[in-house]
């Protein structure tokens, strides 16, 4: 009798072995769409039962991003993050060359030009470990004057139209890969060649830029705030040196006509000093919903 109940168990685990192999195969069909292999990822994974804060509601639903990050484990990747090379970065361009990504032609559509950087620029800065606990970032290799641009041009820059190109490309990428990338990527309005919201990431080293305050220029009278260069305006001088917040020193400085991928030095920046910039000029955390993540 035991036995018997000891072959039919046998019997079951194997069904259920060959059922999840055949169902992971057909995965790689190409009559099956990404969402659905997305979705299966999802629903079969032991974490996925409670994926988003208690909503089990997640069968036949892509992954949003927050449900992205824990099942690349992003949470427990140790820190720091290591820096990448430009092997590294080229690795990651390639896959996403690989899955039909391009860029985005403007010409002819934008009231602003794309980039005054020559084809030849080489941004004056370079990847390290902060000392102040963020993490990585990107420090000056030299002096860099008042307006001198910093960066500039869009070949580095990678764009999705869709929630499901980006998780197609996430997919593609090793943990470390995958979860670095989820926290370089926004969201931005106006990107696309008719002005649609398009998911931007650059895969370089500005990447690491990390975000700072803006401060309105001593010589900015306009105070209204639908100026695409109004900045935040903070009393520093009632300050301490240790509770100064840190404040954006690149970007696209006021009355300036930019490129829309080209950035400049907004003070002085000296050798070995950190290039930080205003994240509340271009990303808004709402519109990732518009993708599904």
């Amino acid at each position: 009798m035991h036995h018997r109940h000891n072959y039919a168990f046998l019997w079951l685990l194997y069904t259920l072995v060959v059922y999840k192999a055949n169902a992971k195969e057909d995965c790689s069909i190409a009559n099956h769409s990404d969402e659905e292999c997305t979705s299966s990822t999802i629903t079969n994974n032991s974490e996925s039962e409670d994926l988003d804060g208690g909503d089990t509601d997640v069968v036949n639903k892509p992954p949003t991003l927050k449900q992205l990050k824990k099942l690349k484990r992003c949470s427990s990747l140790q820190n720091p993050r290591p820096l990448y090379t430009s092997q590294d970065w080229q690795r990651l361009q390639s896959i996403y060359k690989s899955l039909g990504g391009g860029t985005v032609d403007y010409s002819g559509t934008v009231d602003y030009p794309e980039s005054d950087a020559a084809d030849d620029f080489i941004p004056p800065f370079k990847s390290d470990y902060t000392t102040d606990n963020k993490g990585r970032g990107i420090f000056a290799t030299r002096y860099i004057q008042k307006g001198e641009m910093t960066y500039g041009g869009k070949k580095n820059y990678t764009f999705f139209s869709t929630g499901d190109e980006y998780r197609r490309f996430i997919n593609e990428l090793t943990n470390e890969e995958a979860c670095d990338i989820m926290m370089w990527t926004w969201p931005q309005r106006n990107m696309g060649r008719d002005g649609e919201t398009l998911i931007v990431l650059i895969l370089d080293d500005n990447s690491l830029q990390n975000h700072a305050i803006g401060i309105k220029d001593d010589d900015d009278s306009s105070s209204s705030d639908e100026d695409n260069n109004e900045t935040i305006m903070i009393d520093m001088t009632s300050m301490t040196d240790k509770v100064k917040p840190q404040v954006a020193n690149t970007g696209c400085p006021i009355h300036m006509e930019c490129g829309m991928f080209d950035e400049y030095a907004l003070y002085d920046i000296q050798q070995g000093e950190e290039l930080v910039c205003d994240y509340d000029k271009f990303f808004d955390e709402e519109l990732w919903a518009e993708f599904g993540l």
